[in-house]
């Protein structure tokens, strides 16, 4: 395995991952493309505007069985254990109310000596309560969220082998 952009691309094929919570799907690309021509990704998503918007601009790879699209949620990924190389999670593991379940399914999913990417972003946190209502129905507390990098890390415990900023 050797990284590019921080982020790892598989020497040995075929490689299988999943972008947990993809939005607007811009970076199934970036995954699709580090897997390689027969390696395969799967975005979930809970959003159906979202999944449908990138059934649409990945047809081709849809199609060709290189990218599926399940509607899922953070802690119930509609997959089987061990079933993934990489799980890339960007922007989406700060609105979850229970991260520390999203972080055992994630941990579930994983292959041994697999990697997990997690991406936060810390924006003020009263501009998110209007996403969070709209898009969960619910809204995630200045207490319930995720401060720091320490906080993520504690979520996943001794399953953590490297990490890197």
């Amino acid at each position: 395995m050797f990284a590019v952009a921080g982020f790892p691309h598989y020497d040995s094929e075929p490689a299988a991952g999943t972008d947990v919570g993809f939005g607007g799907g811009v970076g199934l690309r970036f995954l699709l493309d580090g897997v390689g021509p027969s390696g395969v990704v799967h975005g979930v998503e809970i959003s159906e505007t979202m999944l449908a918007r990138a059934g649409r601009r990945y047809r081709r790879e849809i199609a060709a069985g290189r990218l599926g699209l399940p509607q899922g949620v953070l802690t119930h990924l509609p997959f089987e254990d061990g079933s993934f190389d990489f799980i890339f999670c960007a922007y989406t593991l700060v609105y979850s109310k229970t991260p520390s379940a999203a972080a055992r399914e994630f941990v579930r999913v994983l292959r041994d000596g697999g990697t997990i990417a997690i991406a936060v972003e810390y924006t003020p946190w009263e501009s998110r309560a209007e996403i969070q209502e709209a898009l969960l129905g619910y809204t995630i507390t200045p207490d319930e969220k995720l401060g720091s990098v320490d906080d993520i890390l504690a979520l996943f415990g001794r399953h953590v082998g490297s990490v890197y900023v």
